[in-house]
C-alpha cells in the first residue's frame, strides 16, 4: 500500500515513507487529533530493565536503555539525504507522543527526543 492510499484511510492521518533505504519499506505515521506518531522499525526505545538477551541485542545495536536508531537501521540506509529529507518531514508535525514497535512508548517530550535521536542524519 502506499503513503498515499494509507492517508487516504482516515483524514486524521499524515503518512511520510521514509526514503533513502530501498531495502525497507518505513514510513511513519502522524495521528493529528492525538498528536501521537506511529513508528515500526525506526526507532528503539528500551529501558535498562530489558532481559539478558534483550540487553545483548539492543547495546550491539546502539539502543540500549535509550531512545535511538539501531545499527541496523542505519546500516540499510544507502541515500542519506532522501533520508534526511523524510526524516526532517515528519519531524516538522506536530506531535508529542510517539508509539514504536520496539520499546516502551514516549508519552511526551517525543518530538524533541526524536530530533535528538536523528541529530546525526542532518534532519533534525
Amino acid at each position: 500500500m502506499s503513503a498515499a492510499a494509507l492517508a487516504e484511510l482516515d483524514a486524521g492521518l499524515e503518512v511520510v515513507l521514509i526514503d533513502g533505504m530501498p531495502k525497507v519499506n518505513e514510513c511513519v505515521v502522524l495521528h493529528r487529533p492525538t498528536r501521537t506518531l506511529v513508528v515500526a522499525d525506526l526507532v528503539f526505545n528500551f529501558g535498562a530493565e530489558s532481559g539478558l538477551w534483550r540487553k545483548l541485542f539492543l547495546t550491539a545495536n546502539r539502543a540500549y536503555g535509550r531512545t535511538d536508531c539501531s545499527r541496523l537501521v542505519r546500516a540499510m540506509i544507502r541515500d542519506r539525504g532522501r533520508f534526511a529529507d523524510a526524516v526532517r518531514r515528519a519531524l516538522a508535525w506536530e506531535f508529542d507522543r510517539v508509539v514504536m514497535g520496539h520499546g516502551e512508548v514516549i508519552r511526551s517530550g517525543g518530538r524533541e527526543r526524536l530530533r535528538r535521536v536523528f541529530s546525526w542524519s542532518g534532519a533534525a
